[in-house]
């Protein structure tokens, strides 16, 4: 398949710098229910759209909102896969095609939760426009 081992990997897919940056990847992640820097920040969805380009990238994964400027030239899939999704919620995106050891390598990029209610203010009034 398309996922191989990180051995098979070549440097310029981003994992050769990846390491050099002191992260470790472990073969056995869990699923990452929850991330490892708790935060009781609570960023609205308008926040998020705000950063939406490449010098400043913010995405959202299950109702967490994620950091991933500094990832972006690390990135396997390239920046531009991110870059699609920037500023929102990425959730159906993301799952579809991670494993459980890349949903594991987003705590470190983790700022916050998201403001749900603020999504459902807004798909309210997106429902009366």
């Amino acid at each position: 398949g398309w996922m191989t081992k990180l051995s098979e990997k070549p440097d310029s897919a981003g994992f050769g710098r990846l390491l050099e940056q002191g992260q470790t990847v472990k073969e056995e992640a869990a699923p990452a229910a929850a991330p490892a820097a708790k935060s009781d920040k609570r960023i609205t969805a308008a926040e998020v759209r705000k950063h939406n380009k490449e010098e400043d990238v913010w995405i959202i994964v299950n109702n967490k909102v994620y950091d991933c400027t500094e990832y972006l030239d690390l990135h396997p899939g390239g920046a531009d896969s991110i870059l699609i999704n920037a500023g929102e919620d990425s959730t159906e995106d993301f799952v579809a095609i991670h494993s459980t050891k890349a949903t594991k390598m987003l705590d470190k990029f983790y700022i916050g939760d998201l403001d749900t209610t603020s999504v459902a203010e807004e798909d309210e009034v997106q429902d009366i426009i």
